[in-house]
């Protein structure tokens, strides 16, 4: 008895949390959400997919959203179903401040699989009956990572233009509690740039008040 009562407390909980994830993505500002209105939203959410339909048989593009949450986490994606390989990748991240308030990190990124990068980063904060408001300009992580930060000094010039043209920098937001990170990564072997490389993925790990940064080689 005992067993069951854990157990149908777990899956409440995970509802629960998952639930008030999948509320913040109701209320995102529209930009958030590019070429959906609330009901689209609404139907994104009951579906996991919505389908733009504007589109035709050589040019169709579609929203999927993983409604799988879990307490801090959350992704949609926005892609072609046709040819075309471009893509966008949106997340959500849920950070509690010591003081108990929380807010959320948002994340923009994308392009085509061989050659992406990081459009947005946004800080949300969470007032009164969950209303979103952008904390602009915010200073708790930077929107970007210049290149320079992973190389080290004596890169020559020549080298370091070639390793911008070979690599994508983003931010990963599903993480370990607490914890998002910055990296650059490639599809081509990294051999020949490694030597160059003070390291490949910066972790900002929440402290409850601000992050703190450590650039590693994950």
């Amino acid at each position: 008895m005992l067993r069951f009562i854990l157990l149908f407390v777990f899956f409440i909980s995970r509802d629960f949390y998952g639930q008030s994830m999948l509320a913040y993505f109701k209320k995102l500002p529209p930009e958030c959400t590019p070429y959906l209105n609330k009901q689209e939203r609404k139907i994104l959410l009951k579906n996991g997919a919505y389908t733009i339909p504007s589109g035709n048989s050589t040019d169709t593009e579609q929203y999927t959203l993983d409604t799988t949450t879990v307490e801090d986490y959350l992704r949609y994606e926005y892609a072609f179903t046709t040819w075309q390989r471009a893509f966008f990748v949106f997340e959500l991240r849920k950070f509690t401040k010591k003081n108990g308030k929380s807010f959320l990190v948002y994340s923009k990124y994308g392009g085509l699989p061989a050659s992406y990068m990081q459009y947005e980063l946004r800080i949300l904060q969470l007032g009164k009956k969950k209303q979103l408001t952008e904390n602009y300009p915010q200073n708790l992580l930077p929107e970007e990572i210049p290149l320079t930060e992973f190389l080290k000094k004596e890169t020559p010039d020549s080298l370091r233009s070639k390793i911008e043209q070979a690599v994508n920098r983003c931010y990963d937001l599903d993480g370990e509690k607490n914890k998002i990170a910055y990296g650059i990564y490639t599809q081509y072997d990294t051999e020949q740039i490694a030597p160059w490389l003070t390291g490949t993925l910066f972790i900002f790990r929440w402290n409850g008040e601000s992050f703190d940064s450590v650039l590693t080689s994950e």
